[in-house]
């Protein structure tokens, strides 16, 4: 359920890819996001990151993940000088599972569109595996 409805949002809003990494190439970059999971399982973190495609290998694109960008961020609501937040989806979380849903695709559309959209991309460092 999780999977198919925030999967269903990014690719409405123009990202492809195949879970956990997507990516929307436009005119003069690329947007990323990546779901990473806990290897104790339980729960999991949105990393989103933002490239200029002048910095990116033609042939890398379609692999391109968030964290190949040293700038990135990690979606959800975080506390004031936090940097981290985990989505707890297994019985320890407070919130049901559609509650969870609803708060990915917020954050998605209101804090991952804003860093896409307001991030400089001439500061912007990409890891070597994908470099141009």
């Amino acid at each position: 359920m999780l999977k198919t409805s925030v999967i269903a949002q990014l690719r409405k809003s123009g990202f492809k890819g195949s879970f956990p990494h997507f990516r929307r190439i436009t005119e003069d970059r690329i947007d990323l996001l990546s779901f990473q999971f806990s290897q104790w399982g339980g729960q999991f973190c949105i990393n989103v990151g933002v490239a200029p495609l002048n910095k990116i290998a033609s042939d890398k694109l379609k692999k391109a993940k968030a964290d190949d960008i040293f700038q990135r961020i990690r979606l959800g609501p975080k506390d004031e000088g936090e940097r981290d937040y985990w989505f707890v989806f297994d019985g320890d979380s407070e919130l049901p599972l559609k509650q969870i849903i609803e708060l990915v695709l917020n954050h998605i559309r209101l804090e991952a569109e804003n860093y896409w959209a307001n991030t400089s991309l001439d500061e912007i460092v990409v890891s070597a595996l994908i470099e141009e």
